[in-house]
């Protein structure tokens, strides 16, 4: 994450300082069309909301209400989106599980196949 300060002496130059996570009171859902992780530390019509599916234009006031303090866990989209992200099983998750039980099913059935080997030649 960047955080973009017009009063750097460093912003001038296009350079910016990484902001210290540990003192981070701005929503990490907060960031700027072209990059979702960088946002200015004043409310401004550039930021965008990453909470949703698409990036949302923030009314100026809202951004100073919650985006920019440390009150950004009480608004109602970064509410939902953190919802959203516990409910909605990660894909990769459900991938290695699938991966998992198939592999499961061949070593099971290669084994019950040396184990029982005359089951193959019962009659049909």
């Amino acid at each position: 994450m960047t955080v973009l300060n017009p009063r750097h002496p460093l912003y001038a130059l296009g350079q910016v300082s990484p902001a210290d996570p540990a003192t981070q009171v701005t929503c990490p859902l907060l960031g700027i069309p072209d990059d979702p992780r960088t946002r200015f530390t004043f409310a401004t019509p550039s930021h965008r909301c990453y909470a949703g599916s698409k990036a949302a234009p923030i009314d100026l006031v809202h951004q100073g209400v919650y985006c920019l303090a440390a009150r950004y866990p009480e608004c109602g989209r970064f509410r939902g989106n953190v919802e959203k992200r516990l409910h909605r099983p990660r894909r990769a998750v459900v991938g290695l599980v699938r991966a998992l039980a198939f592999v499961a099913a061949v070593v099971l059935i290669g084994y019950l196949s040396m184990t029982f080997p005359y089951i193959s030649e019962l009659p049909a």
